[in-house]
């Protein structure tokens, strides 16, 4: 395990800092990004992504379905000057409807690994998603060797068990859940 998977406020910072180096660089181009920007960040943990569009005056949304996680995100935010335009929810994307609302940009990093049923998934956020909104996807390199995290496990077998994480999603988690 690295220190930046102990450590959840410099993970926080090391998402912040990729967010605002590449993701915004790279959207620029694609989009107006400002205070009329309303941002959803799917799968959102600690809600490192945000900071940057939150700096920006967006109005940012993080949906995680890790309450644990959600927490540390308000306990790094409560002293943003810009906290107002942020809302953290704790539940599951497929069971939410973000009261309703719709956005200029949804933002994944990291992410769809977690989600099951993923053909699904990518039909049904678009009824979160504006009809000119984008939708930022990237992923980890999964088709290698240790793509599937491992590199975060406590256990000593599993960090060194390659593709298991390519296993059934129940047998996946399943597994997941005996070592944690």
């Amino acid at each position: 395990m690295q220190e930046r998977h102990k450590n959840k406020e410099c993970y926080f910072r090391e998402q912040a800092q990729t967010t605002q180096k590449y993701v915004i660089p790279y959207l620029d181009d694609l989009m107006s990004i400002g205070p009329e920007t309303e941002v959803l960040e799917i799968g959102c943990a600690e809600a490192g992504n945000l900071l940057p569009f939150l700096n920006l005056g967006c109005k940012t949304t993080g949906i995680d379905i890790s309450c644990g996680r959600i927490e540390l995100a308000r306990k790094f935010y409560k002293n943003h000057s810009q906290k107002q335009n942020l809302d953290l929810i704790c539940e599951d994307i497929y069971q939410s409807d973000l009261h309703g609302k719709t956005f200029n940009l949804i933002v994944m990093r990291d992410v769809i690994e977690h989600i099951p049923d993923q053909k699904r998934f990518l039909k049904y956020i678009k009824k979160f998603l504006k009809s000119d909104g984008k939708f930022f996807l990237a992923f980890p390199p999964w088709q290698n060797p240790f793509g599937g995290h491992q590199q975060i496990c406590q256990s000593k077998l599993l960090s060194k068990t390659p593709w298991f994480h390519l296993l059934p999603w129940p047998v996946y988690r399943f597994i997941l859940n005996l070592f944690e």
